[in-house]
């Protein structure tokens, strides 16, 4: 049996171990529409790829995810519009709050479309880098 000792795990270029590259929000990239991975984003776009993720996910449906990852929408189906948007709108700002990177969430815009709710909204990065969130949800 060979001892590996820690020289055997550094990088072969030794790394830069003072200063290392943080890639907390690089992640891989995903297309929606054309359903693949390709690539990396980081940034805005990777916060804007967390955001739509959570939005996509029921909370509580899968158990991969924590109890309080994604959103609950199937108790909102059926119910009077006005309720429906004014719970989504506190239900996506707290879903979105667990997610030390996104600053703050307002400016809720919701649009009403035969049988879908399209909503948009501004996510902050931080109080100077904001972008606008579009969702549509559907039977709502």
């Amino acid at each position: 049996m060979e001892l590996l000792f820690y020289q055997s795990l550094l990088p072969e270029d030794g790394g830069d171990l003072v200063n290392p590259q943080v890639y907390a929000d690089r992640t891989y990239g995903l297309h929606w529409r054309q359903r693949h991975i390709e690539g990396h984003v980081e940034g805005m776009p990777s916060l804007c790829q967390r955001v739509y993720k959570i939005l996509a996910t029921e909370q509580g449906a899968f158990p991969i995810y924590s109890d309080t990852y994604g959103i609950a929408i199937d108790d909102l189906f059926g119910q009077d519009h006005p309720l429906v948007e004014s719970e989504l709108k506190r239900r996506i700002t707290q879903a979105l709050s667990d997610d030390e990177a996104i600053y703050a969430v307002d400016n809720f815009v919701f649009v009403r479309e035969n049988d879908s709710l399209k909503t948009a909204f501004t996510i902050w990065a931080s109080p100077v880098e904001a972008q606008t969130i579009e969702w549509r949800f559907t039977g709502l």
